[in-house]
């Protein structure tokens, strides 16, 4: 099953059996327009998009490696084989339903209008590490690293990652055109986060605060909004230690 999914393999597990049930994620987006199916698919040659999939216990099996083998045949997609697939499932809700979906309705349902309003950006940076946050609290690592390195970055480092790249006509294709088409998948979705969350004692201000936004009436943020000051901590930090460092030199370059 090459799927979006929060809640685990449980139901599908119960109803089919263990032994007919592997999961993963298609790594592709698109919407329908009239006849019409746009998307995004596969990668450039010698740069293959991979389709994580794997076993729900974690084990390589046998069956695994040969589903990895038939993916690998689709020109453009590789296959990566985890032993950590409900983690990484789960990772990629939180990165994208309670923080992300509900940020671009507060930001109009609008790419380049969201890069352009650093509030919703801040926000929903927020709000993924608060989802990530719940995931670490209830066991599930967050995975894959890179979105983990990706999310740990100071905040302005992200802004500005955002409001790059938000305008890219993919970004329009994988995060607008394809979420707009998803709306029902992406409430639901939301909910199964929603409920890991109640299992957890880690507060979530801002995934309450973007929430109202799943409802149509919630008029979405001005334009240019911002009013959310960022958490510049980490600069200062580092700004600190650097100073820190180059009085040293200085005192022991004097001394010597």
């Amino acid at each position: 099953f090459l799927m979006n999914n929060a809640a685990g393999p449980d139901e599908l597990v119960n109803a089919l059996g263990k032994e007919r049930v592997m999961m993963g994620f298609p790594s592709a987006a698109g919407f329908r327009r009239g006849y019409a199916m746009h998307y995004l698919a596969g990668g450039k040659p010698g740069k293959p998009v991979l389709i994580p999939i794997g076993e729900m216990d974690g084990s390589i099996t046998p069956r695994l490696r040969e589903a990895g083998q038939i993916l690998e045949s689709m020109e453009g997609f590789g296959a990566e084989l985890r032993t950590d697939m409900d983690a990484w499932l789960k990772t990629h809700v939180a990165l994208l339903m309670p923080s992300l979906a509900p940020a671009m309705r507060a930001a109009g349902r609008d790419n380049v209008r969201m890069a352009h309003t650093r509030d919703a950006i801040v926000m929903a940076i927020r709000a993924i590490r608060e989802g990530f946050q719940v995931l670490k609290s209830l066991g599930y690592p967050i995975v894959p690293d890179r979105i983990r390195r990706f999310a740990s970055l100071p905040e302005p480092l992200l802004v500005w990652s955002f409001q790059k790249y938000l305008p890219d006509p993919r970004m329009r294709m994988s995060m607008l055109e394809h979420a707009e088409a998803a709306q029902d998948e992406i409430e639901f979705l939301k909910d199964e986060f929603m409920a890991l969350k109640r299992q957890s004692d880690v507060p979530t201000p801002v995934i309450d605060k973007l929430s109202v936004y799943f409802n149509p009436a919630t008029p979405p943020l001005p334009e240019g909004s911002r009013l959310i000051p960022m958490d510049w901590r980490f600069l200062w930090v580092v700004t600190g230690l650097l100073g820190g460092v180059a009085a040293l030199v200085w005192l022991l370059v004097t001394i010597i």
